[in-house]
């Protein structure tokens, strides 16, 4: 599956990918409702950030969005289909945009994770920096994993040209 930047008309189904992505780790539906703007990249996030998808025969199957910075780029968004877990997407994805990042001259890429999305982003090289709290009803304590991963290497996985 080859990636490539996103455009407007791709924008309704990266938010609903987004979101049926996020349900997955089952939250309920009012706390998935309260972060659907956060979860809605909207035309201005084309322009300021670097967009990129990757699509199969039922749709798009997972997105990034990377935001560039001088030397720390982070990455906003890193979703993929429900259908589409645990095929090696993620990793794809996540190399393309450390190549992205790393091409321009960044260092190291910064990841606000999901608690539950850590452990996917420790595996391909990220390092934990620190927690951010993020309580929500049944979970007073919970907090977001900060991550950095550093571009020397990148993540441990093959990557393909950024387009």
């Amino acid at each position: 599956m080859p990636i490539r930047p996103a455009t407007l008309s791709d924008l309704p189904q990266l938010a609903a990918l987004a979101m049926a992505s996020k349900a997955v780790w089952g939250y309920p539906p009012e706390l998935l409702a309260q972060w659907r703007d956060d979860l809605t990249l909207t035309p201005a996030d084309l322009g300021r950030w670097r967009v990129r998808l990757m699509r199969d025969e039922q749709g798009i199957a997972g997105f990034y969005a990377l935001a560039p910075d001088a030397a720390d780029w982070r990455l906003e968004h890193l979703w993929i289909a429900p259908r589409a877990l645990r095929q090696g997407l993620g990793r794809r994805l996540l190399a393309h945009a450390a190549r992205v990042a790393r091409l321009a001259g960044a260092r190291e890429i910064a990841i606000e994770a999901d608690p539950q999305a850590e452990p996917f982003y420790l595996a391909q090289g990220a390092v934990r920096v620190g927690a951010r709290a993020a309580p929500i009803p049944g979970e007073p304590g919970r907090a977001l994993p900060l991550l950095r991963l550093p571009l020397d290497g990148g993540p441990r996985a093959s990557i393909s040209q950024p387009r």
